[in-house]
């Protein structure tokens, strides 16, 4: 597939949104991404649940992107948090995840987009899941958070961050002045 996009150094905010069902996923200039489980897990008995599994890959874009923000955001309660990144950093490193992907077979809805990039793994050092490919993505893009291994710490970094700016001081453990 060739890569039809123009990149440029102009800075997007990105929208990483982080929902209940403990998924993250990006938006970046009207593209969303989203990484998981989408094709099942290695173990059968365990769904979509398993710990490893084929690592799906979905670029959606236009009325797509909007559509599936708008089908997770009602679903489940999802925090948004706008991040300034390289929007054609971004982009290129997660189109170039996806242009070496394989197309999934028979897939309907949104996961007809999803392509195998490589397998899920979902924790452990050096896990590979919605969150760890977020965060590439994100210091790629010229950002500098922590490296979080599941959803939960990323949102914990980033609500620490909005303290941060509100005049928490986590060094002292109080409430003061920006």
């Amino acid at each position: 597939m060739k890569d039809t996009h123009v990149y440029n150094d102009k800075m997007y905010n990105g929208n990483l949104l982080i929902d209940r069902v403990e998924h993250v996923y990006i938006d970046v200039d009207g593209v969303v991404y989203s990484y998981g489980r989408y094709n099942g897990s290695y173990s059968p008995a365990s769904g979509s649940l398993g710990s490893y599994g084929d690592g799906v890959w979905m670029r959606l874009d236009g009325e797509k992107a909007a559509n599936f923000i708008t089908d997770r955001t009602s679903k489940y309660p999802t925090a948004k948090y706008s991040v300034e990144v390289d929007g054609g950093k971004v982009k290129s490193y997660y189109d170039k995840l996806y242009n070496r992907g394989k197309s999934l077979q028979g897939k309907t809805g949104y996961f007809k987009y999803g392509r195998v990039i490589d397998t899920y793994s979902l924790a452990g050092p050096g896990g590979n899941n919605c969150t760890t490919i977020v965060y590439k993505a994100l210091n790629y893009g010229c950002t500098n958070i922590g490296a979080p291994q599941t959803p939960a710490g990323i949102l914990y970094n980033f609500r620490k961050a909005d303290y941060i700016k509100q005049g928490y001081n986590p060094g002292r453990h109080i409430w003061g002045p920006k």
